[in-house]
């Protein structure tokens, strides 16, 4: 086929596919219209016949956005009272484990104060705020509002609720004070197992942790109370987990201070 026919053909078919696009060029722009309408809201420059022709559209744009809206906002709506309803039950949860938890101290601790022969009046101290608590600070450090202006000196106990041993002053401030907790990795403490005949030695482990090694042969119970030795002695913690092996001679104890230390808000602090 050489060019001229190429040219003929054209001339011939063009005619025709002008009247057919002319057909479809219409509804072209009235879908674009009506889709601009739906999707924008173009209604203001519009006239009032045409809005009138197009209010069924505007009915079904509105319809179809109040929906989209509602459902949003009830996905949205139910998720965050799911996460609401999470967060409550991990709130009571941890609620009733303090209760639990200050109950066992509290009926154990008498106990064994009358056994040894411990003064059972309250244990007061210098009270505190916890300024710095981790993760502000490095583990198993809390930095208090009271120091040196205040008598606090460095070695001094500090603990929670008269009877739970947390740490000592390690450095002294003018106003402020640095205490370092006994569960600080590689921290030693000589401690007493309630319930059982065993005095040994307590190491920490970090993040309130402590680790304890004994004969496999001695019986400990999970919740039995670890507490310091002396007259003047103080709970370190509660026994969590023990983990034993059949081929070893040895077991490790594994306990933990009775309290959140990331939720500490003041201390006492022991002269």
């Amino acid at each position: 086929m050489n060019f001229k026919m190429f040219l003929y053909r054209m001339k011939m078919t063009s005619p025709h596919n002008k009247k057919k696009n002319r057909k479809f060029f219409p509804l072209i722009i009235l879908a674009v219209i009506l889709l601009a309408i739906i999707l924008f809201g173009f209604s203001g420059i519009f006239s009032s016949s045409t809005l009138f022709v197009a209010s069924p559209i505007f009915s079904v744009r509105d319809s179809f956005n109040n929906w989209y809206q509602f459902k949003s906002y009830v996905i949205k709506d139910k998720e965050s009272l799911v996460n609401e309803n999470l967060k409550l039950k991990e709130r009571l949860i941890e609620s009733e484990m303090k209760l639990i938890t200050l109950g066992v101290l509290e009926n154990e601790n008498s106990e064994l104060k009358s056994l040894l022969g411990i003064r059972t009046e309250e244990r007061r101290g210098i009270v505190a705020s916890v300024l710095l608590r981790p993760p502000q600070v490095p583990y198993d450090i809390i930095i208090i509002d009271i120091g040196e202006d205040d008598g606090v000196k460095e070695g001094m106990l500090v603990g929670v609720y008269g009877d739970i041993l947390l740490g000592f002053v390690e450095e002294v401030f003018n106003d402020t004070s640095r205490v370092r907790l006994y569960s600080r990795s590689g921290e030693k403490v000589n401690v007493f197992i309630n319930n059982t005949n065993i005095f040994t030695t307590a190491v920490g482990s970090g993040g309130g942790n402590f680790e304890i090694t004994i004969p496999r042969v001695d019986e400990v119970e999970v919740g039995s109370l670890v507490t310091t030795l002396g007259t003047e002695a103080f709970v370190l913690g509660i026994v969590e987990f023990i983990k034993a092996d059949m081929a070893d001679a040895f077991q490790r104890v594994l306990f933990r201070i009775p309290v959140n230390i990331q939720e500490l808000k003041w201390v006492e602090v022991y002269p």
